[in-house]
């Protein structure tokens, strides 16, 4: 996951994660629609409109050539929509908090995932799952909010425009 310290993001996701991290990065108007969409609908713990992102890959144990390292425009920015059939969950490991998400069904983010396995990368979690992150801290919400946004995920337009690439050790 990416860090923002208020001014910029650091290169990984926690201070003890190490191994390659992979994200597509929402565009800045994408990006804050959607933060004020989680606003309006009484969303707390937002993710700050500059983090929103979605996980391509993230392999604890592996590194990739350190030549396509940082961030990289995408040769023309992917749009996922309505069309894409939303769903607002909760993701994470029994007993911990989770993350509020939104996934997508996404041939794109897919195929993406698939490209960096083939380079022999393993991906921490035995599936991939679409989705950009609203809130780190699902147990935040109230339940009132969250069962209005299990039956009305955001539809708004999801544009990704960069793709970053980060390895600690």
């Amino acid at each position: 996951m990416l860090v923002f310290n208020g001014t910029h993001f650091t290169e990984c996701a926690k201070q003890d994660t190490t191994g390659t991290y992979v994200a597509w990065l929402l565009s800045p108007r994408s990006s804050q629609d959607i933060f004020e969409w989680a606003k309006y609908n009484g969303i707390t713990d937002l993710v700050p409109p500059t983090e929103m992102h979605a996980t391509i890959m993230y392999a604890p144990k592996d590194e990739l050539e350190s030549s396509i390292h940082g961030d990289h425009p995408l040769p023309m920015p992917v749009e996922i929509n309505h069309h894409n059939r939303p769903k607002t969950r909760i993701l994470g490991k029994a007993g911990k908090a989770g993350a509020l998400v939104t996934t997508y069904d996404s041939d794109a983010l897919t195929r993406r995932h698939f490209q960096y396995q083939d380079m022999g990368l393993r991906h921490a979690q035995e599936t991939f799952l679409p989705h950009v992150t609203l809130s780190y801290d699902a147990s935040a919400q109230c339940p009132k909010v969250m069962k209005r946004l299990m039956c009305v995920p955001c539809e708004l337009p999801v544009v990704f425009d960069r793709e970053r690439v980060t390895y600690t050790n």
